[in-house]
């Protein structure tokens, strides 16, 4: 039989070590968050031309929907673009990342074994310190940017229609960008110079993001390849679940079928990675 008090030891030994855990990932993204306090200039400059950018769409999309002579274009009156198209560029700024450039220089000059000695594995560190980058991007350029872009056109562009499943779609989000990033950046291990993999894919990921314009709007073959890929969670999946219902090539599905579907491309990323 154990001996008196073996359980209760092992369980405050338990307790000890999530505790101890906790606040390794707590300090790591608070350390993230302060030493990128230094780019507040960044959040300021997104916060003078955020309105311009999209000043300058509503415009375009305004003489789209003229000259078509259509009420929709991709499942979108001309307020709701005009709600994606607010949406996804503050969802680039939530998701953009930086740790393709980081393990690809770490890679490079040998830095990266040090990371073998600490007590997090570079997946999570990586990712702990997004949270805290990203954390001040919410604090110093998202907030601002909306009430600055709410102030020039009106904060109905901001109602969003499903904030749960919105919500449920930011976190994904953030999951597989970062996974994207890190799966880019690993290409140093292999490749000396990856650099020129790295930059086709910048150049061409928004469109399959759908950052530039939603995925909708392409052909519906195109839509067809952009349904089977993981980086319409990023930004087109959010963006569309906060203006309304989910539909691409042809395939209409539930918000709560669509996360679960963001949850196993999130997997399927994790698993390669």
């Amino acid at each position: 039989a154990p001996a008196p008090g073996r359980g209760v030891g092992g369980l405050t030994r338990a307790v000890s070590l999530v505790r101890r855990q906790a606040h390794l990932l707590r300090t790591v993204a608070a350390l993230s968050f302060q030493s990128n306090l230094a780019y507040r200039f960044d959040a300021f400059l997104a916060g003078v031309t955020s309105p311009l950018y999209l000043l300058a769409q509503s415009v375009v999309w305004r003489e789209v929907f003229r000259v078509s002579g259509r009420a929709t274009l991709g499942g979108f009156d001309f307020p709701a673009m005009l709600s994606y198209l607010a949406v996804s560029y503050l969802m680039n700024a939530l998701t953009w990342d930086r740790v393709t450039e980081t393990l690809k220089t770490e890679v490079r000059e040998g830095s990266f074994i040090v990371h073998l000695l600490r007590p997090l594995s570079f997946l999570s560190f990586g990712f702990l310190a997004k949270i805290g980058d990203r954390s001040m991007a919410l604090v110093l350029e998202v907030v601002p940017v909306t009430l600055v872009v709410g102030a020039f056109f009106g904060f109905a562009v901001f109602r969003c229609r499903n904030v749960p499943a919105f919500v449920a779609a930011v976190a994904i989000a953030f999951v597989i960008s970062y996974l994207v990033a890190l799966l880019l950046g690993m290409l140093a291990f292999w490749i000396v110079r990856p650099d020129g993999i790295i930059w086709i894919y910048l150049a061409f990921s928004r469109f399959f993001l759908g950052s530039w314009l939603p995925l909708s709007i392409f052909p519906g073959a195109v839509q067809k390849i952009f349904l089977l890929l993981p980086f319409q969670f990023v930004v087109f999946v959010p963006a569309r679940l906060f203006t309304g219902g989910y539909e691409l090539g042809g395939v209409a599905l539930a918000p709560g079928t669509v996360l679960l579907y963001g949850l196993a491309q999130a997997a399927l990323l994790f698993a390669v990675t």
